[in-house]
């Protein structure tokens, strides 16, 4: 009895637990209009709360499709700038909210299934920005982590394998800029330049494309973090070298070097935190940061490396790579980071002993381009399209046309047939040929090898008698 009164208390006890769940989500109401600003759209997630916002969101494109009305469609466009510019917004005001966009890739999925020109359009607009940012001459600073998401959903939303796309091939244009124009001056902008190459890895993954840009800041980033006391030469000169590195004063390039590598020799790297790419507050410990950073962009380049290692020109891509992973290997950091080190090295080792062909001309015949030169006509003759009065000799006329088709096309098959059979009887009459030379050279062994052994009887006999 006591535990039947317990199950019934448990029971009553999780009813009600879900009544009182059930009216929280029932709160949000079914039917939205679609915000056209950011702002509307701010005060609509307060108002219902933050929890529910891919709800209404997911309700917003349900009430505002495009197969309802053809005027949604200019409804959706505006409120794909307000979507992006509200994820943008929250991601600024607290970087922790970054798992907004996972949460949402969904519907903006279908945003773009439903208006692709229009949420083009949005991510083309902040592509445009930050390219203009970068390209200020000796000010370019990387963007926070607001203005990186856009690299972040491209590969998301929008197909990166494309010879030729709108936003992909922008986003990567621009990713290639801010690698190379912007300036390096503080930690926080080598962790922002880290976020750009793993992009660059999601775009380059799925085509296999070359980013010149994220090796090169790669090897620079982990060349910019060794001690200047003892940095060899190679490293110096490839810090130098790089644009984002150029006229870095003394002050900054101490900043970012190790201060002390032998205290760090013991720690264990940890991942790089998101919160980092917004403020510009000194850490308390910053070798430990830049532990972190070296072991990120050292994991980074051995991603690259898998990727570009069946190129012929691997070895000469990662040239300034293993030039910093052999100084990375000989300082004393962790061993996760120098072991990762020693095994990057020997992967570039077998690429370059690797044979290379030499650059051939093409086998075939140059195709000549086709000469589209206009006909002119001295004496110009009217054509006129005899046509029969009589309707039965026009269908006659065109049963006879498809007849002619017909007939050409079942010649063509038939030519097509012939010849593929002259192969295959080729092909079988070759392997019969290889069989039978098999079998004739085992004969011959065998018999070889008989009178071998009848010569030396024989031998035996003489020497008997």
């Amino acid at each position: 009895a006591a535990a039947a009164a317990a199950t019934s208390g448990a029971s009553s006890k999780a009813a009600k637990a879900s009544s009182a769940a059930a009216p929280a989500s029932d709160a949000v109401p079914y039917v939205f209009a679609a915000p056209q600003t950011a702002g509307a759209l701010t005060a609509l997630m307060d108002e219902h709360g933050r929890e529910h916002c891919v709800t209404i969101v997911e309700r917003i494109l349900a009430c505002t499709n495009v197969r309802l009305k053809a005027e949604n469609r200019g409804l959706l466009a505006g409120f794909a700038a307000a979507l992006w510019q509200f994820i943008e917004d929250e991601v600024k005001a607290d970087a922790s909210r970054l798992s907004l966009v996972n949460d949402l890739a969904k519907p903006l999925y279908e945003l773009c299934q439903q208006v692709p020109n229009e949420v083009a359009a949005v991510f083309t607009k902040r592509l445009g920005r930050l390219s203009a940012s970068a390209s200020k001459a000796q000010t370019g600073r990387f963007p926070r982590l607001h203005n990186l998401l856009v690299f972040a959903a491209t590969p998301l939303l929008f197909p990166t394998s494309d010879f030729r796309h709108e936003v992909a091939t922008t986003a990567a244009l621009t990713l290639g800029l801010l690698l190379s124009q912007c300036r390096v001056q503080q930690l926080r902008d080598l962790a922002a330049g880290l976020f750009l190459c793993t992009s660059a890895l999601e775009f380059a993954r799925e085509a296999t494309r070359l980013f010149p840009e994220a090796v090169t800041f790669l090897s620079a980033a982990i060349a910019s973090l060794h001690p200047t006391s003892t940095a060899p030469p190679a490293v110096r000169a490839i810090v130098r070298a790089h644009p984002a590195f150029q006229g870095l004063s003394k002050r900054f390039a101490e900043a970012l070097c190790f201060a002390d590598v032998a205290s760090v020799q013991q720690d264990k790297p940890k991942p790089l935190s998101l919160e980092m790419l917004e403020d510009n507050e000194d850490y308390v410990t910053p070798d430990a940061i830049r532990l972190n950073i070296c072991a990120a962009a050292v994991n980074l380049l051995g991603e690259f490396i898998g990727l570009y290692n069946a190129m012929p020109a691997c070895s000469d891509i990662f040239r300034d790579g293993r030039v910093v992973l052999e100084a990375v290997a000989a300082l004393p950091l962790p061993a996760s980071v120098t072991q990762t080190a020693t095994n990057l090295l020997q992967t570039l080792d077998k690429a370059a002993a690797r044979p290379r062909t030499a650059m051939m001309m093409q086998a075939h015949k140059p195709v000549p381009i086709a000469q589209l030169t206009p006909e002119f006509e001295l004496e110009y003759r009217e054509r006129k399209a005899h046509k029969s009065a009589d309707k039965e000799q026009q269908e006659r006329k065109k049963l006879k046309y498809l007849h002619k088709k017909e007939l050409k096309g079942a010649v063509r098959e038939l030519r097509k047939d012939s010849a593929y059979l002259a192969r295959e009887q080729i092909a079988e009459q070759i392997q019969i040929d290889t069989d039978r030379n098999a079998k004739l050279k085992s004969v011959f062994a065998d018999l070889s090898a008989q009178q071998g052994e009848v010569n030396k009887l024989e031998r035996l006999k003489r020497k008997r008698k």
